[in-house]
């Protein structure tokens, strides 16, 4: 049994992919796979095991499981009274990824970077491709009209995980528990600072320059010899306990 998609990600789509499953969320794989048209290859390779491609840009093995997924919604919040976030959601999302692509391919005519979110931003609007914050391996994520990053993909069902906090966690988390700030990334000098005084610069050109200056810093708060405990907990409060040097 294939696991069930959790997440819808229009990135994973072609333009024309979006495009289609906006037409037909909400219909039966039987009825919204009629609108794929497959042409037989005049000259298939001889093990090829579906001889046919898709002019229209369109794979079944690429929507079926978003159409499926979203049917499947349907029947469980009509039967089972079970919530989803809607086709609706679904839809926008979709929507805005074929806008943002639309937008990107007008912009590179203009001298702007082909994928935006690959790259960080400098005061002066100068890309830096892989620079701090940057998508990196593949886009997932889009500027909106002010600014700010936007993730492209969103959750067929929201996890509560976020949503529910053990008693003993919000005592734990009480501002009296807090470590007092003590760690700074200075993006204007490029540089992370301690409270201590340490620092760690990096590339901002550079993303493995920026991890690497992040992963020393890492270090500097679990092993230094003075003020050791709130290093340490500097350290838990931005890293996690297990450390985080990547």
């Amino acid at each position: 049994m294939e696991p069930l998609t959790t997440t819808f990600d229009p990135v994973a789509l072609s333009v024309a992919e979006n495009e289609f499953v906006i037409r037909h969320l909400g219909e039966p794989w039987s009825i919204a796979g009629r609108d794929i048209h497959p042409v037989p290859l005049v000259t298939p390779h001889r093990k090829d095991r579906n001889p046919v491609h898709y002019p229209d840009g369109v794979t079944p093995a690429a929507v079926r499981p978003v159409i499926d997924r979203v049917y499947e919604l349907l029947d469980l919040e009509k039967h089972h009274g079970e919530s989803w976030e809607g086709i609706e959601v679904i839809k926008k999302a979709a929507q805005v990824y074929i806008d943002q692509c639309h937008k990107w391919e007008r912009d590179k005519l203009r001298g702007a970077p082909r994928f935006p979110s690959m790259h960080s931003f400098d005061s002066k609007g100068r890309p830096f491709k892989g620079g701090p914050g940057s998508d990196t391996g593949r886009v997932q994520t889009y500027f909106d009209k002010d600014g700010n990053r936007q993730k492209f993909a969103v959750e067929f069902i929201k996890t509560a995980k976020d949503q529910w906090v053990a008693e003993w966690a919000q005592k734990a988390g009480t501002q009296a528990d807090q470590p007092e700030g003590g760690l700074t990334n200075d993006t204007d000098k490029h540089r992370w600072e301690c409270f201590c005084g340490h620092t760690e610069a990096y590339k901002v050109e550079s993303r493995q320059s920026f991890n690497m200056a992040r992963g020393r810093m890492s270090r500097h708060l679990r092993t230094a010899k003075d003020e050791t405990f709130r290093h340490r907990e500097i350290h838990t409060a931005n890293f996690g306990s297990r450390g985080g040097d990547n």
